[in-house]
């Protein structure tokens, strides 16, 4: 094969003297150049280098280099590293002079000198003045056509602007390599900042598709928008379908007099339609046509492109592709609906909290060179003199993908020890985005020692219907740990009922040794894999004492899995138990491997229990023979006795001279068997003696030492609960239902158990005391060492929350919660009491509680009961009961904590309008027991909280009936408010105007950061609306229009009207706007 060889490459002035880039290159004109550089920085040397670059038309200029200087540097192996994007301002003829000298190899510093140029701050030239391109390794790249980036181009480069297509050529540095290295080495953490600061500041993805760009100094402009991003074509769709109209403004392509528009649609990547028309000048100066459709096109469209052909005069017959242009039209979405109802069956998992460190609570509420000597000489053969920038990408790719690689489905999280309980915390979300993403599909779990933890975190993970099934060892063997660790998962099963029949949980036992190896399985409602993983450990040590690998199954190898199940399942050639069935409600049969005849106790205790001395000193087999002797042993025992015989122990023993804790294991032991429990609170009343030596043994618990199980998977309450304040308990979503699992501490023995809910039944107050004793022991974080106190304290709280959820609190008991000492407890009984003035219709409840709490807790109860049309009545009762009980006159504290009060979980004035306001404000402002200004001030604070970019996005909604309330609200209060305090709101509002400008009016802002220029653009537009509010209120009190008022409305509408009025139109705050201006 004969190869065309052509030594002809690009320079610099092939770019610079193309006439469709004399937008960057004439005088009368302005541009930005970027430049993103990297600073790599170690004892005994310095490199900067341009990683990336771009020159932009602009509406500004002002010769001067500037940067944020603070200091992002990150540390890494023998050096630190920074990237800074570096920005100037400047006119045409001057940007084209620094191109000319960046590739002449001078640096930036000389350049300055050179052309006349400053650096803004002085730390630039002490950082960065240095640096320079490497004139002798560049190559040149023409202009070439890049069509919007919205248009998803999968075979090059796009525009880097979503709407508008681009023209763009390169300065190409061929060292691309070295870009990525320091010192020569690679290093994947450097890599990854690179990408990921300049993904984030530029909207690119040089991880992706505009890995290509890296190293390279782009020069672009954008025929189809202005300076300010706005755009210069229209394209619609006629109301009849049958026509769709171009219009385009020329400015940006002023070297053109005629044009041609090809207009084409496509279906699933075929032309459908395909139209070539010579556009006609409109007296507008506008160039338009419209193409004759069939409109039946309109419904099968996947996309609609145009491309721009211009051409010097009529005389040419020449046409010259200006601009290209997609938009793809949405014809399929899937949405995940999950429905959360106001109260939570299981959203605490202490499996997991108790490993982290208050930092991750956000995260864990709203549940991780070889040398040799031989010689290798390789060839290639090429043709690509001419450009070489495509071998550069190329090679760089291939680097790139090695140093950098792609995300697998694998995982591997560390050791929870090591990580402060970041390796647990990655796993648990890992698992839950697992089942979330999952749900209609079958999930089935092999794990040889899967117990209560992994099914916590199934109940945590899965929804409602969902379907699981769980295979792990059915111990026989003899051994305390495991057989008791099987018991724990069967109990939870039966403490959980209710939560397990909402979904299909089978569990099976495998004989022992015949399951080794941790899988999980995800199967389609036809039984085909869709994936699977191995896990390097079980559920219940997930991170613990070793790091968890889990590796992807490949898919050939799923379908021996699914053979591996189904012969497990048809109990081929295994030995199977089914364990347990969630949509069966018979009792759970646990192993008879059983230790609960060995006590040695045992015996004496159910001599007086059955009223059968002959027991008495007997325990094991001795014991289950003489209990079948008298017909009183079955295969439940002591499923089905009658727990009354408590009382009969209780009534035949001398607590003054037996040791009772050595008798209340082995009851503890009955009493967890059980199907009832002997709940006659009146008889252990009367036992003084009895509920002493409980209390004995609670202390006797607390004190109990916990070295040993320091390293035990464990499940405990969170300590910070506990030293929470009242206010933040008011404010959360927690709720009692949040500790009322009745699952028993696995530290705990079930005489321990039975002893917390014996002394919460039948002596509260000493209870309380015990646990305010030990609460103040506690340390602000978890600590190992708090393993059993946190244990007691959390079945304390379980047993408190029960009974509350059951609306079975007794008067003595909720005098016992209000008497502690710490607000946790207290919180527990203001639930209490809220539930009985909703039941009772009782206001005069509240005067239970002192004075100064009285208003705080009518506040917490109005906001509780404000939702629902049914507690109407009791609504208004307590907001007539709060503005009896407020003091004459309110100071801006008081007024402040009763509104407070009032907010409920969201925390936010906007969830509870319009009823706060109209209800509570209004009127103590009309009887003058509140002034203007205080209110006012609250209201405005609450805006200016609302106006933050972090809140605006998490949001996401401007509702008029919340936010629009506040709005209407706060323009009202500060209309009726005193001069000084309405010019000191104005000012906080300029504030926030001037920080969206910044935002708005960088070059390419919608598509370096999308959602920060959208929110500042929403920002802007709600300012806007707050002014014309204001100027309403002025006109209807009569009050004249402050000059700062007008200042900040025309400020807030020039920034939001960046984005055209006709895109405005489905956003409810530029509706509203619209609907207050008509009002004047």
């Amino acid at each position: 094969m004969k190869v065309k060889q052509n030594t002809m490459t690009f320079v610099l002035d092939d770019i610079v003297n193309d006439k469709r880039f004399q937008r960057l290159f004439l005088v009368e004109h302005q541009c930005a150049l970027q430049l993103w550089v990297l600073r790599v920085e170690g004892d005994d040397f310095v490199e900067t280098k341009i990683i990336y670059g771009r020159l932009l038309p602009y509406s500004f200029s002002n010769n001067s280099w500037s940067f944020s200087d603070s200091d992002n540097s990150k540390m890494f192996e023998g050096y630190k590293a920074q990237v800074k994007k570096l920005s100037i301002y400047l006119d045409g003829l001057a940007a084209k002079r620094v191109i000319e000298k960046l590739c002449s190899g001078e640096n930036l510093r000389n350049i300055n000198n050179i052309c006349g140029l400053r650096f803004g701050q002085s730390k630039i030239d002490e950082l960065f003045g240095d640096t320079r391109l490497s004139y002798h390794e560049l190559a040149f790249k023409p202009l070439s056509y890049l069509i919007n980036k919205d248009a998803h181009p999968r075979s090059s480069i796009g525009s880097p602007h979503g709407n508008a297509g681009a023209l763009s050529a390169s300065i190409i540095q061929c060292n691309k390599h070295e870009l990525l290295a320091a010192q020569g080495n690679y290093d994947v953490d450097l890599t990854s900042m690179l990408i990921e600061q300049l993904n984030q500041e530029t909207g690119l993805s040089f991880d992706k598709h505009d890995l290509s760009r890296f190293g390279d100094i782009e020069l672009m402009v954008f025929p189809s928008i202005d300076e300010k991003e706005r755009s210069l074509k229209n394209i619609q769709w006629a109301d009849n379908k049958k026509e769709i109209h171009v219009n385009i403004n020329p400015i940006g392509l002023h070297q053109y007099s005629i044009f041609q528009f090809n207009l084409r649609i496509e279906n699933s990547g075929q032309i459908l339609y395909s139209s070539l028309k010579t556009a006609n000048q409109g007296d507008n100066g506008n160039y338009e046509c419209t193409f004759n459709i069939d409109a039946k096109f309109h419904s099968i469209a996947d996309s609609l492109s145009l491309d721009i052909y211009g051409a010097i005069d009529e005389e040419t017959d020449e046409f010259i592709l200006c601009d290209r242009w997609t938009t793809h039209f949405i014809r399929e979405m899937n949405f995940q609906l999950n429905t959360i109802s106001n109260s939570s069956e299981f959203n605490k998992f202490d499996w997991l909290e108790k490993t982290v460190n208050p930092k991750m609570s956000d995260r864990v509420a709203k549940v991780l060179s070889l040398k040799s000597s031989n010689s290798i000489t390789s060839n290639k053969l090429t043709t690509r003199k001419s450009d070489p920038w495509v071998s550069i990408n190329e090679s760089l790719s291939k680097t790139f993908r090695l140093i950098y690689p792609e995300k697998s489905d694998g995982a591997f999280f560390p050791r929870w020890g090591m990580s402060s309980g970041e390796g647990r915390l990655q796993f648990t979300e890992w698992f839950k985005e697992l089942a979330q993403s999952n749900q209609g599909h079958s999930i089935t779990v092999f794990d040889p020692y899967f117990e209560d933890a992994g099914l916590a975190l199934i109940l945590l993970s899965s929804a409602v219907n969902s379907d699981y099934t769980i295979f792990r060892t059915n111990h026989q063997t003899e051994g305390a740990i495991t057989t008791k660790g099987l018991e724990t998962l069967l109990q939870t099963c039966i403490h959980n009922q209710k939560l397990m029949q909402q979904r299909t949980v089978n569990i099976y036992g495998i004989s022992d040794g015949s399951l080794h190896d941790r899988y999980i399985l995800v199967t389609d409602a036809n039984g085909i894999p869709v994936k699977g993983y191995h896990l390097s450990n079980s559920f219940q040590s997930a991170a613990e004492n070793h790091p968890l690998l889990i590796t992807p199954i490949p898919r050939d190898v799923l379908y021996k899995i699914i053979e591996y199940k189904n012969s497990l399942l048809s109990n081929s050639t295994e030995k199977v138990t089914h364990l347990y069935d969630s949509k069966k409600l018979e009792s759970v049969t646990l192993n008879k491997d059983d230790t609960f005849f060995e006590s040695d106790v045992m015996g004496d205790v159910l001599s007086y229990w059955l009223n059968q001395p002959i027991l008495k000193g007997l325990k094991g087999n001795i014991l289950i023979n003489k209990l079948k002797a008298l017909d009183l042993y079955h295969d439940d025992f002591p499923h089905g006795i009658d727990p009354n015989g408590l009382k009969l122990f209780i009534d035949a023993i001398d607590f003054s001279t037996v040791d009772f804790n050595y008798y209340w294991g082995a009851i503890g032991e009955i009493l967890s068997r059980t199907v009832t429990k002997c709940h006659d609170a009146d008889y252990f009343v009367g036992k003084p003696s009895f509920l002493d030596a409980l209390i004995s043994i609670l202390k006797e618990t607390f004190d109990r030492d916990g070295d040993d199980v320091i390293k035990r998977e464990l499940s405990l309450v969170s300590p910070s609960y506990f030293k929470q304040t009242l206010s933040d308990l008011l404010y959360s979503s927690t709720t009692p239902s949040n500790f009322s699992l009745g699952i028993k501490q696995s530290l705990l023995t079930w005489g321990e158990y039975f002893c917390i809910q014996y002394l919460w039944m039948c002596n509260p107050n000493e209870l309380i005391k015990v646990v305010d004793a030990q609460v103040k022991k506690l340390n602000n974080e978890f600590n190992g060492l708090d393993s059993i106190r946190l244990s007691v304290l959390g079945q304390v709280l379980r047993e408190i929350s029960l009974t509350i959820e059951f609306r079975q609190t007794s008067d003595l008991q909720i005098a016992a919660l209000l008497e502690s000492n710490h607000d946790f407890f207290k919180w527990l009984a203001w639930y209490e009491l809220g539930y009985r003035v909703s039941s009772s219709n009782n206001v005069d409840i509240v005067s239970k509680l002192p004075i100064n709490k009285q208003c705080i807790f009518i506040g917490w109860l109005i906001n509780r009961y404000s939702k629902a049309e049914r507690d109407e009545n009791l609504f208004n009762r307590l907001i007539d009961e709060l503005h009896q009980r407020l003091p004459h006159k309110l100071e801006l504290s008081l007024l402040r904590n009763t509104i407070d009060s009032m907010r409920g979980h969201m925390k936010e004035l906007s969830w509870v309008e319009p009823w706060i306001s109209r209800k509570v404000t209004v009127p103590l402002i009309e009887s003058n027991r509140v002034t203007f200004d205080d209110a006012s001030q609250i209201w405005n604070e609450e805006l200016i909280g609302l106006l933050e970019p972090i809140n605006l996005r998490n949001s996401g909604l401007f509702n008029v009936s919340r936010e629009g309330e506040v709005t209407n609200i706060t323009a009202w209060l500060w209309s009726q408010s005193s001069p000084s305090h309405q010019n000191k709101c104005l000012k906080k509002f300029d504030r926030i105007l001037r920080k969206q400008k910044q935002v708005i009016q960088q070059p390419l802002a919608s598509t370096t950061n999308w959602s920060n220029w959208d929110d500042s653009l929403k920002i802007s537009l709600w300012v806007w609306l707050f002014a014309e509010w204001c100027r309403y209120y002025n006109l209807t009190i009569g009050r004249n229009n402050s000059q700062k008022l007008m200042e900040l409305y025309r400020k807030a509408k020039e920034l939001a009207l960046v984005r055209p009025e006709s895109e405005w139109l489905q956003s409810e705050i530029f509706l509203q706007i619209k609907w207050v201006s008509e009002q004047r």
